[in-house]
């Protein structure tokens, strides 16, 4: 089809500039860079990703870095009475990445508590590393941190022994892993968090062996700023598409806690969204005889307008050593598609019972969620043959989306969003029949704008 008529209308006003281009053909527009109040990234100090060592079963919620099968046999990993459909994870890296804009004068980019363990066995009730060995043979995993330039060069390391709490290994603390006035590369930077068995290379012992090893787990914050916080230029932090979010058996016996990660994913595309969680262990009940089903976690889902929410409440999480898939629709019609953009996503973990000892018998609680486009395949059931929707790798997964931490004030990144209308045009009558009818032309206005509200050209 070749393109008739258009009209060009002018940008529209407001906090962020447009270009609005209206035609009988699909036309993208960018628009130019507009000055906007932006922040820096920081996952802050309290609400730590958790990553877990190579040795931890796959069934204790860390799909991307374990290498480890799970416990078979009596006592063994089952899921609704079967065999668990994974006994071995990905072994590989999590990943991050900071959005570096030209020009930057000065680039500092932090770890909090970049130890694992060396404030002992305390840091596990403050919601920090996790000793699996509690109180027999101390931590025994280490973590590689490896910062990467856009070009792909490596610009810094840090291994962090288990035990360890000196230098930038430090516990409860911020450190700079890079603060740097010169050679400030433009682009994406990638934090690769190592917890594999490249860096934890005794072979793992049997399933439920204790003591155990290479199984802690390290509870880590990052930012990235201009040298001080809250910075002024804005410094985008996002994953793509995996972390590990969890909740460490609180302080108190038979005490269970709630972790919220406030997190925002960067939906682009579809008319609808996968979510994918693994191992919020709905119904690992073991013993316990209170209240079922127990309060896992939930997920809620707000897109950029408000105008679409979803609740995903603990019933529709994912059981043991188990992916699942919820599918979001409903923030798209026929003709708008008007909402796509930063997203914000309240994810919530809650510690559950095994036994009824002191009321409770209290599990810590660690899953991966990540957000994959409608094109790819979902998880229909608990069986191996129904997991299509599994990631196969980390580097990083295909056809997910971005997910950003908070800025340093606690609120919303920015990034561009396009939106899209489509809408039947009267033209005096002359515009034939709406709906459509074969053999009859009927015309239809379709509306593209991209809208620019950062601080950033679109190139």
């Amino acid at each position: 089809m070749s393109l008739q008529k258009h009209r060009l209308h002018p940008a529209w006003t407001g906090a962020a500039r447009r270009i609005r281009i209206t035609t009988f053909l699909t036309v993208l527009a960018l628009a130019p860079a507009v000055t906007h109040l932006a922040h820096a990234a920081s996952t802050g100090n309290t609400v730590l990703f958790m990553p877990q060592g190579t040795c931890g079963q796959v069934q204790f919620g860390d799909f991307i870095t374990s290498n480890e099968g799970n416990q078979t046999g009596a006592g063994g990993c089952t899921v609704n009475g079967s065999a668990c459909p994974w006994n071995i994870g990905l072994d590989t890296i999590y990943r991050y990445y900071i959005e570096v804009p030209a020009g930057l004068p000065r680039l500092r980019i932090q770890l909090f508590d970049a130890d694992i363990g060396g404030g002992g066995d305390g840091e596990s009730t403050a919601q920090r590393d996790r000793n699996k060995n509690a109180g027999s043979t101390g931590y025994s995993t280490s973590v590689k941190y490896t910062l990467l330039r856009p070009d792909g060069t490596t610009a810094t390391t840090l291994t962090c022994a288990a035990g360890v709490n000196a230098g930038l290994c430090a516990d409860d603390a911020w450190s700079s892993l890079l603060d740097i006035t010169t050679g400030i590369q433009a682009g994406h930077w990638e934090l690769d968090v190592d917890m594999t068995s490249a860096v934890n290379t005794t072979a793992c012992p049997s399933p439920n062996t204790f003591p155990s090893l290479e199984d802690d787990i390290n509870a880590f914050g990052l930012q990235a700023d201009e040298g001080s916080q809250p910075a002024a230029t804005e410094l985008p932090i996002y994953y793509s598409a995996q972390t590990q979010i969890g909740q460490n058996p609180p302080t108190g016996t038979g005490t269970t806690g709630t972790k919220t990660y406030a997190l925002y994913p960067y939906i682009t595309s579809g008319c609808s969204v996968l979510e994918n969680d693994f191992d919020f262990d709905l119904n690992n009940n073991g013993t316990y005889s209170g209240t079922k089903p127990q309060n896992v976690g939930s997920i809620d889902f707000t897109s950029r307008s408000g105008n679409f929410t979803k609740n995903l409440a603990n019933t529709s999480l994912s059981q043991n050593d188990v992916w699942n898939t919820n599918t979001l629709t409903g923030y798209t019609t026929d003709s708008d598609s008007t909402d796509y953009g930063i997203w914000s996503m309240s994810a919530s973990i809650t510690n559950y019972c095994t036994g009824d000892t002191n009321g409770c018998v209290v599990n810590g609680n660690y899953a991966n969620i990540d957000l994959a486009a409608s094109t790819t395949t979902a998880c229909t059931g608990i069986t191996s043959a129904t997991q299509g929707c599994s990631p196969a790798n980390n580097s990083p997964t295909p056809s997910t989306f971005r997910v950003y931490v908070a800025t340093d004030h606690g609120a919303a990144p920015v990034k561009p969003y396009m939106e899209q209308e489509v809408r039947y045009i009267f033209n005096g009558g002359t515009g034939g029949p709406n709906p459509p009818v074969a053999g009859m032309t009927t015309t239809f206005q379709i509306t593209v704008q991209v809208v620019n509200p950062t601080a950033e050209a679109i190139t």
